[in-house]
């Protein structure tokens, strides 16, 4: 099978469109939001600039959510922004911990620590295998990370994320019928800066960071950070009475460098690493053990004690089934990348920006999915995984405005290719001794699947001023996505003697997708700090194939889900920019509704990947951020939305799935607070002190499809952090906690194994900074 690189049409219709652009660019007016810096260019997502302020205000920030740059409170779509000094605030580690504070998000990390889990508005996927696709989709400058597989790794020296639900088809592409969660990096300056930072606490947790920034040539930046992280592990086991398992080693390094070869061409080049290496965190289901988790008293942040699966250390053996020899569960991500942004500012009001992207990603875990836990002498079905994913991505993007500042205009293309290979065992293991760790094991199968995907795309919007108030948003993007898939199983137990090939599987081994997908919205200002909105948008994700399939019966495809989206919202910063309220009323119709469900092959009941129906969620999400004081700043989100399904497969109704039952990750209340307080200088300390706080409330959810389903715990997270700074001095110390409460709660349950939260970790923090 052979994946050709579609690069070069794209190249030469792009260099055809930028001349006739730049062609056009003298009949524009200067835009702050386009307009070519003759000097060396400022970042994105940093205050804008308010003139004399009269009072304590909240950030004014820029934002790229239609991909060029604009107001956050000009801009109608539903996004979610966090700049650096808020991430800090926060204490985020993971782009889950991100989603944490954000409404209507469910997120959470299944087949490894570093696995990106997240659902918006009902839709999403939590099976990171390569012939699945998640509707939403992750960023890293602009690139997106194509699998589920080290998407969530941790986040080092950001500018920004921006969090933006409801399809994003027409400027994002396919796969984001849900939502796109974007992170941008910071970029190198000109200014010498240092900094390192170091955090110690429970359960012999460490965090180090280290940046370093400043001029090389003339005309030449660079930036360096790294990071490490370890925990020693949190769980304790109730058979062995061992301790110390679920623990974490994870480590990254992230180089940059950006050359103004002249006035009008920026060139960043970055390139990323990552090694997530981690336990599993479950906990298996045993009858003659409840599966309940035994909270430490009276011991800060200690371990608890459950039933679990990690009985040794999971790096021993040359393979995940060496691991699972050891009845170890855990999981190794590898994550590398470079990218590359050449910007040319072509002309007064048209910037061009030529975007490449390459990424390579390893995942090896060992997942115990049983009907029982390894203590039982009954079956307990484990799944062995080694993945590779590569990818390559090509956009040339141009901005600008015309006819005197009428239109503001963004537009592109797009080609993409992706090659993924994966070994999967899937066996059971039993032990002969009811409390006993297995000792045997019974091989079902063995699988080696490739598959590529070769998308190409072109895309436009543009926002028309029809008076100074009023102004009319069109966008449209085609897609065209080939998707194909070879398969081999083998039977391990019998001399590895073939079971089935792409030949003989049920479903379309090669799937192509053409969709057009628009974006109509109107939006008017009413007074510069309260404008109101309405929207209509398409998104789709790629069909696939039901990957895991034991037999060719099972071994299906699936076709594209789709997403219409109507929204209708307000922008307000009231008081004096004292008070940012934002809302935003939502209908989104599912159609081909891709969901892992029960169905009935060659008369045996199964679960498998499929388009299951059609389904509906509507809402509201408020988001608000209060500058009280020039000391205390609050902010909080809430989200409600009702999600019902309007629409079965006849192959899916007949399991006993219904129009009532409830629509998996589609929790009806999530909420947050938080709290920022600032101390003037006290003679007494010699400094001032800073103190953060946040709380996510998410209620117990359902989280299956199938008639089996079974349902989260009710998430209460609590995060605080002191900082101490003395006056006039590079250093800080802070003390600082996560899960503050010491709660054990079940974010995430699937089938026999719950994946438990992290206990309550304390710790102490100290940075230096020049």
């Amino acid at each position: 099978m052979t994946y050709l690189p579609t690069g070069t049409r794209s190249f030469l219709l792009a260099c055809l469109i930028t001349t006739a652009l730049s062609s056009t660019a003298s009949l524009a007016a200067p835009d702050d939001t386009v307009a070519v810096q003759n000097a060396r260019p400022t970042n994105t997502g940093k205050p804008a600039s308010d003139g004399a302020k009269t009072g304590p205000q909240v950030e004014a920030v820029i934002v790229t959510a239609q991909r060029r740059s604009q107001s956050l409170q000009s801009v109608p779509v539903t996004d979610n922004v966090f700049t650096s000094s808020q991430l800090l605030a926060r204490q985020v580690v993971t782009t889950a911990d991100v989603l944490a504070n954000v409404p209507n998000v469910v997120a959470f990390s299944g087949s490894g620590y570093s696995q990106a889990d997240y659902y918006f508005r009902g839709i999403g996927e939590n099976d990171g295998f390569q012939t699945f696709n998640s509707a939403v989709a992750t960023y890293i400058d602009d690139v997106v990370v194509s699998r589920l597989g080290g998407a969530s790794s941790e986040l080092l020296d950001l500018d920004r994320v921006e969090v933006l639900q409801g399809p994003q088809g027409t400027t994002f592409g396919s796969n984001t019928p849900g939502g796109a969660v974007l992170l941008y990096s910071k970029k190198p300056t000109d200014t010498f800066h240092a900094s390192a930072e170091t955090a110690f606490g429970t359960h012999e947790q460490s965090d180090s960071r280290f940046m370093i920034n400043g001029n090389l040539l003339p005309g030449l930046d660079g930036r360096a950070t790294a990071f490490v992280f370890h925990n020693d592990g949190y769980q304790n086991d109730v058979n062995t009475g061992q301790s110390g398992y679920g623990g974490q080693t994870n480590w990254g390094v992230r180089g940059a460098l950006r050359y103004m070869l002249s006035d009008t061409i920026d060139w960043n080049v970055a390139y990323d690493f990552s090694h997530l290496d981690g336990q599993r965190y479950d906990a298996g289901t045993n009858p003659n053990y409840p599966n309940q988790f035994t909270q430490p008293i009276g011991i800060l942040g200690g371990s608890y004690t459950a039933l679990t699966t990690d009985l040794n250390d999971c790096t021993k053996g040359a393979s995940v089934i060496d691991w699972e020899r050891n009845n170890c569960s855990g999981s190794i991500t590898t994550n590398q990348g470079v990218t590359s942004n050449l910007k040319w500012f072509a002309g007064p009001n048209l910037n061009v920006e030529f975007i490449t992207g390459l990424r390579r990603a390893t995942q090896d875990y060992t997942l115990d999915v049983g009907f029982d836990s390894p203590y039982s002498n009954l079956k307990d079905l484990v799944l062995a995984n080694s993945s590779l994913f590569e990818q390559f991505s090509q956009e040339i993007k141009a901005s600008g405005r015309l006819f005197n500042g009428f239109i503001n205009y963004v537009g592109g293309l797009y080609a993409f290719n992706e090659w993924d290979e994966t070994n999967l065992d899937e066996f059971f293991r039993f032990g002969t001794a009811l409390h006993a760790p297995a000792s045997a094991r019974s091989d079902l199968f063995h699988e080696y699947i490739r598959n590529g995907t070769v998308s190409e795309a072109a895309y436009l919007q543009t926002d028309t001023h029809l008076t100074d108030k009023l102004t009319l948003t069109t966008g449209i993007r085609y897609t065209h996505e080939r998707e194909q898939v070879e398969v081999n199983t083998r039977d391990p137990a019998a001399g590895n003697a073939p079971i089935y090939d792409t030949a003989q599987i049920i479903g379309q081994p090669v799937l192509s997708a053409h969709r057009f997908t628009p974006k109509v919205a109107v939006s008017y200002q009413f007074v510069p700090d309260f404008m109101v909105y309405g929207s209509y948008v398409d998104g789709f994700q790629a069909g696939g194939w039901n990957g895991r399939a034991s037999t060719a019966a099972e071994f299906t495809s699936f076709g594209v889900e789709k997403a219409q989206s109507w929204e209708l919202g307000w922008r307000s910063e009231l008081f004096d920019r004292r008070l940012r309220f934002n809302g935003t009323f939502f209908w989104v119709n599912y159609n081909g509704l891709q969901l892992a469900s029960a169905e009935t092959i060659n008369g045996e009941n199964t679960e498998i990947f499929t388009n299951a129906g059609n389904s509906q969620v509507r809402g509201i999400q408020l988001d608000s951020e209060a500058a009280l004081t020039r000391h205390l700043t609050l902010n909080g989100g809430l989200g409600l939305q009702e999600a019902k399904f309007t629409e079965l497969a006849a192959g899916v109704a007949s399991t006993g799935l219904t129009l009532n039952s409830p629509v998996p990750f589609s929790p009806p209340l999530t909420w947050n607070v938080g709290v920022t307080y600032r101390t003037d200088e006290l003679a007494w300390a010699r400094g001032n002190f800073i103190f953060n706080g946040t709380f996510q409330y998410v209620p117990a959810y359902n989280a299956g499809a199938a008639t089996t389903s079974t349902d989260s715990q009710v998430t209460t997270n609590l995060n605080m952090s002191l900082t101490y700074r003395p006056s006039n001095s590079p250093w800080t110390v802070g003390a600082e906690c996560t899960n503050c409460t010491f709660r054990i709660y079940v974010p995430f349950a699937g089938g026999a194994a719950d994946y438990i939260s992290e206990p309550g970790y304390a710790g102490v923090r100290v940075r230096y900074a020049l």
